[in-house]
């Protein structure tokens, strides 16, 4: 380059031919050193290049303004030579002294990536003020550029990218001829800047739409959360065979997780296939969206266990009689139960680059692929989930190693291309290189099956633990390698990167190798395994050909996970997630921000951005997108993060941004945090922000589950305020409202209202007649539904149940074709309520896999009905099978040891709370206090108490009676000041506690002050309990008459207990006079009860009175009533 400079080629010239013909990175960088080098002033020089030539004008156009693209959109390619946008003013005079169209657009491309909104706006509105004013250094330029179509056009788009629609606006009105771009940027702009109605008022007034219109205008009202009318275009747009566009939106709006459960929600045609065609495309969109959408930690919700098959296959050079042997193998595996199956690496022809290409088969082509047809046949005839090993795929022109997945209806799930190509040179032992042969995949695979969600790997692709890690971020809970290590690895890591994957992401690994052929090659290590969570061999095979079959129980991982909880004790902040090494480089610093934010996938990754932004000088506008950027991303995260995410709210200063206001307040009702929900609504409102229908229904919601009927009609008001009540949505969550509110005449006015009622709005009506108990209306609206799914099914089964009406309940519920979990809830619990605990059982024992709710309410039934010893050997056969304790069955089994006063199952129950069989709620604490109170341990009560973070009424009501129970009067009674302290208003149960303790120590003024306190101050009505106790303290403290009176005056129907207390006092006080109006009472109540007439026998002996005494007896002797001996009951000693 350099021998032609001082030579009497033109300089100019010169750059145009090497701009021209250069064609890498280094050849551009050189001109650009020419360039800085040059004698002449930058200014002028580059002025007087422009006044030659507009071919150099374009080429040094495209030079300066592309970098400034590439670095932003390709932040790893030239950041130390492309910098800051240093190049666009030279793009700028480019314009000023000869436009055209070509440097306009490239000029617009560089501005629209620059990152920063504001500096695109201002940048593009000087420009294109100058045209229109005329004010440039060529006169009449404005109207060269808008006289031409294109010219216009571009114009119009790149300003509506910066979504500066005013300016835009007026650029548009001036073009004469206006075209779809022009139409389609005008619509673009207006949605994102949440302009919906200025958008339809285009769109609808266009003279054509095609696909890239329909897809603005469905992506514009889903981002702003009109979900409703983008279903309305979604739709209209399917009969126009957009879906490939709608693909598109779906993959890459920010409210796809909305969209997504709204879609599942709502039962929408996009599952129909005829509307969503079944293709590889739409189904890896649909899993990676629905991946991202929702929790990337969470498994799928599988309590059941099931085996798996590893076929370890002897491997021939005859491919019919390789899949002869898969075949006999799949068969054996499934007649020993397994459910899914696993093939080895390479199974349908020998291991060595000679036959790879030879036995390859083009997988498109089902016809001309005799391993897949078979490999789905199987699968469909034996309803099995197979992993189909790996097989060598051509596939145009590319030989790759792949894996197949098929579901039990036969279909191919998915396709996995080996990642990692196996390479090795070990001198005197093995040479082999597969990248030779294959093209290495660039996918990982995760496929949701029968079975769970399952990661593929082949091979060499387990010696790369970050790929085990992808897959256990995205929920993965086993992971499949077919695989064929050879001799020298397979004996030293083969078992060992099995483990290590296992124990390292806290998974299953499941690797299934050729069986050994010493003749061939490539001898393989064999060794098929399946390895646990804790990095446990749960069954390994040898070298020779066979099929093992093992258990997998996906509960273990839970409780590995739960016991070390590696995802909660990571580090990330020290795993350089930000390289630090390029800050203070040229690299702009908004871009690496930016870079960051769209790969972190974790909270520690998030603060750590913030983290940086706070230490760094940031233009405020820079800041504010940020902020809202990092809020975005922090609330599409698993797990609750609402603290940081309220922290990170508060620095957005005056945030009127209605997008984050809406998925704050979604994101708490998600997490059952309805109160902060309805409080960030009543912010939004006063500070101005408009509320979308998406909000109304989110908060509507959180009223719902309050339930908040005040705040709820306050909405209501609002609703009607912004003009939602026609939205579906919106009408669909009032009436949920006002049914769980117990509102069912509001809510029946609005389900009469809606033009178009769905599945959802009809099942919340039913829902909430049968929790009033209306089970009349709620099966006349059951009986007119057009359609019923299994919710609405359930919702009459469970109201009927809880209703008592078992009869009609077990009617329907015989009647469902699919049954659930709930339903079978409903029946358990109903059967329980009615005492009928042999129906409970049989319905229990009908159940095929029955999950943790099941059991639980089994144990609940047996504990309520007086069962104790059934419940305690359910509890017993729950832990037993594996299956999770949850608060219900714990509750259960505490309350049957309490009715059987067992100690040792009382330690045992306390022993499996305090290891974390179940989670220490406010009720198994509650239960706990009753139970030790009842087994007589009160300070093992008093412990459990003190350990409480939050207490009720029930706590402390509990705790008194068991105090008072115990003769601890004065504990009990400070106690109950300490309850008033905090605010806690007392019930009937605990007054019958104090009175109770009162009366065991005679604290007669005490327990009549609590009487009062009861009665006066609180104003609780006495039952016959608490004046049993004020009874039973006038009597120890032999104040007889005052207790006598009190029965006769107060208590309408004094029971047994009342004057058994008074007969009880009489003896020991020796009042025969009131004992025997007490005794007479008594004999009518319990006249089969010897022990009233032996009481007051008893009494006159006292006194000396043996003829009264006599007469009692020979009383009892003509009634034929034997006093029976009295005996103890103590524990039996084990």
């Amino acid at each position: 380059m350099s021998l032609l400079l001082g030579t009497n080629q033109p300089f100019y010239n010169l750059i145009t031919h090497y701009l021209y013909v250069s064609n890498t990175l280094n050849q551009l960088k050189q001109i650009h050193t020419l360039v800085l080098k040059s004698q002449l002033n930058p200014t002028t020089a580059t002025i007087s290049w422009f006044s030659c030539s507009s071919g150099s004008y374009n080429s040094l156009a495209t030079t300066f303004a592309m970098p400034i693209t590439c670095s932003t959109k390709y932040p790893s390619v030239g950041t130390s030579f492309f910098g800051p946008p240093s190049y666009i003013p030279m793009c700028f005079m480019i314009i000023l002294v000869n436009p055209s169209l070509y440097m306009l657009k490239c000029t617009g491309l560089a501005y629209r990536h620059l990152g920063s909104p504001s500096l695109q706006f201002s940048m593009h509105v000087l420009v294109f003020r100058h045209f229109l004013k005329g004010t440039s250094p060529r006169k009449g330029c404005a109207v060269w550029f808008l006289g031409k179509q294109d010219s216009a056009n571009c114009t119009s788009s790149y300003v509506c990218k910066m979504w500066a629609c005013t300016g835009c606006k007026d650029i548009f009105d001036r073009m004469d001829d206006k075209d779809l771009v022009a139409w389609t940027a005008m619509v673009c702009g207006y949605s994102k800047m949440g302009l919906m109605g200025e958008a339809r008022w285009l769109f609808d007034n266009m003279e054509q739409r095609n696909a890239v219109s329909w897809t603005t205008m469905v992506a514009g009202y889903a981002n702003n959360g009109d979900m409703e009318t983008a279903k309305e275009l979604y739709e209209r747009m399917v009969e126009k065979d957009s879906v490939a566009s709608f693909i598109q939106i779906f993959q890459h709006s920010i409210l796809s997780q909305h969209f997504f459960f709204y879609i599942k929600k709502q039962n929408l045609g996009l599952w129909n296939r005829r509307c969503w065609p079944e293709t590889e495309k739409n189904r890896a969109v649909l899993t990676e969206t629905s991946t991202r959408s929702f929790s990337l930690n969470s498994s799928p919700n599988l309590s059941s266990k099931f085996k798996i098959a590893l076929c370890q296959l002897s491997v021939t050079s005859d491919k019919n009689q390789n899949l002869d042997r898969a075949s006999r193998s799949i068969r054996f595996s499934v007649e020993q139960g397994a459910k899914l199956l696993v093939l080895p690496e390479m199974w349908n022809c020998p291991y060595s680059s000679d036959y790879f290409a030879k036995y390859a088969e083009d997988f498109d082509n089902r016809d001309a692929s005799p391993t897949l047809s078979m490999l789905s046949e199987a699968a469909c005839c034996h309803g099995i989930t197979i992993i189909g090993g790996s097989l060598p795929e051509w596939d145009h022109g590319r030989l790759y190693n792949t894996c197949c997945i098929f579901g039990p209806d036969g279909k191919l799930k998915a396709k996995h291309r080996k990642i990692h190509l196996f390479d090795i040179d070990i001198p005197g032992e093995i040479s082999f290189k597969e990248s030779d042969t294959f093209t290495a995949g660039d996918q990982p695979t995760i496929v949701d099956t029968e079975v769970g969600r399952i990661g593929i790997g082949i091979c060499h692709d387990i010696r790369f633990p970050e790929l085990a890690a992808l897959y256990r971020k995205r929920g993965v809970d086993i992971i499949c390698y077919p695989g064929a290590f050879n001799m020298s690895t397979g004996e030293l890591l083969w078992e060992l990167v099995q483990r290590a994957r296992a124990v390292d992401n806290q998974l299953f690994v499941a690797t299934c190798s050729p069986s050994r052929n010493s003749t061939g090659s490539y001898t393989t290590w064999g060794h098929s395994t399946l390895v646990g969570p804790s990095g446990e061999i749960i069954v390994t095979s040898g070298h020779e050909e066979t099929t093992v079959i093992a258990e997998i129980d996906y509960s273990n991982i839970q409780l590995q996970r739960k016991s070390l909880p590696l995802d909660d004790q990571k580090r990330e902040d020290i795993y350089k997630f930000i390289d630090v090494s390029l800050l203070g480089t040229n690299q702009p610093f908004y871009n690496l921000i930016t870079h960051y934010l769209y790969v972190s996938n974790t909270l520690n990754q998030l603060k750590q951005i913030h983290t940086l932004l706070l230490k760094s000088p940031t233009k405020p506008n820079h800041r504010y997108h940020i902020l809202v950027q990092l809020l975005k991303r922090l609330l599409q995260l698993p797990g609750d993060n609402l603290r940081y995410a309220h922290y990170l709210f508060d620095q957005i200063p005056k945030c009127r941004n209605q997008f984050l206001w809406t998925s704050l307040i979604h994101s708490h009702v998600l997490h059952d945090h309805f109160g902060q929900s309805i409080t960030l609504y009543a912010k939004m409102h006063w500070v101005g922000v408009s509320p979308s229908g998406f909000t109304f229904s989110s908060v509507l919601n959180a009223c719902a589950r309050v339930p908040a009927l005040f705040e709820g009609k306050q909405v209501h008001a609002r609703v009607v305020q912004y003009g939602f009540l026609g939205n579906k949505i919106v009408q669909t969550a009032l009436l949920h409202m006002y049914a769980k509110c117990g509102l069912v005449l509001d809510a029946r006015d609005i389900f009469d209202r809606m033009d178009d009622k769905d599945l959802v709005a009809w099942t919340a009506m039913v829902c909430g007649y049968s929790k009033m108990g209306l089970m009349g209306e709620a099966r006349w609206l059951f009986d007119n539904m057009e359609q019923r799914n299994a919710v609405s099914w359930t919702t009459m089964v469970a109201g009927y149940a809880n209703n008592g009406d078992m009869e009609t309940a077990k009617e329907l519920y015989e009647r469902m074709v699919e049954k659930d979990s709930v339903a079978w809830v409903a029946m358990i619990s109903g059967y329980g309520k009615c005492g009928n605990v042999l129906e409970a059982k049989i319905v229990f024992e009908e159940i095929q896999m029955a999950d943790a709710s099941c059991w639980a309410a089994m144990v609940a039934c047996y504990a309520q009905n007086g069962y104790a010893k059934e419940a305690i050997e359910m509890y017993k056969e729950m832990r037993e099978e594996k299956v999770t304790v949850n608060e219900v069955a714990m509750v259960g089994a505490i309350s049957a040891c309490t009715q059987l006063g067992d100690n040792e199952v009382a330690a045992t129950l306390a022993k499996h709370v305090e290891e974390g069989c179940c989670e220490r709620t406010l009720f198994v604490s509650n239960a706990l206090i009753h139970m030790h109170s009842k087994c007589g341990d009160i300070e093992q009560a008093w412990r459990e108490f003190n350990r409480m973070s939050i207490r009720d009424v029930i706590s402390y009501s509990a705790l008194i009676a068991a105090l008072a129970d115990h003769g601890k009067a004065e504990d009990a009674m400070n106690l109950f000041s300490e309850m008033q302290k905090e605010g806690i208003r007392p019930n009937q149960v605990t007054f019958v506690g104090l009175l109770n303790a009162c009366s065991h120590v005679g604290l007669i003024e005490e327990g009549c002050q609590y009487f009062e306190l009861m009665t006066q101050v609180f104003g609780i009505e006495p039952l016959k309990e608490h004046y049993a106790c004020m009874v039973d303290l006038l009597g120890r403290a032999g104040q007889l008459e005052k207790a006598y009176n009190l029965i006769i005056y107060n208590i309408v129907a004094a029971d047994a207990k009342i004057w058994g207390s008074l007969l009880g006092a009489c003896k020991v006080h020796g009042n025969t006079k009131l004992s025997e109006i007490a005794a007479m009472h008594l004999f009518k109540i319990e006249p089969h009860d010897a022990g009233n007439y032996v009481l007051l026998a008893n009494t006159y002996a006292e006194i000396n009175k043996w003829d009264d005494a006599e007469r009692v007896r020979k009383m009892m002797s003509e009634r034929g009533m034997i006093k029976s001996p009295g005996c103890s009951w103590i524990e039996k000693l084990r």
